[in-house]
């Protein structure tokens, strides 16, 4: 059973900087995933910089996943920290209608 979420505004504010949302019960949102970690920091970059409006307060995480034989290692792209599932969800709408792929990763 999913936990319950909290109502959020119908206008999505602004990310919370690091400092007010707790690493442990921030969302991330998933953008790339490229074969380097350099590769993932030029993609943020573009990313940013074509799209700051919506990523401009929001920070880079890059994880390295290895997907076994035949898939080998990426780095995925990840940004945050938001507040809530609700706020991950309108800000990844947000980027699909400027066809940026964007999925929701919940807190661990």
């Amino acid at each position: 059973t999913p936990a319950p979420v909290k109502p959020v505004a119908a206008t999505p504010s602004p990310a919370p900087g690091p400092a007010q949302v707790s690493r442990e019960k921030a969302y991330l949102i998933q953008l790339a995933a490229a074969r380097s970690s350099q590769g993932a920091r030029t993609e943020w970059g573009r990313l940013k910089t074509k799209h700051g409006d919506l990523l401009g307060n929001l920070g880079l995480t890059v994880t390295k996943v290895d997907l076994g034989p035949g898939k080998g290692i990426f780095y995925r792209l990840r940004a945050g920290p938001l507040v809530s599932e609700n706020s991950a969800r309108a800000l990844c709408q947000q980027l699909a209608q400027r066809k940026v792929g964007c999925l929701i990763i919940k807190p661990r």
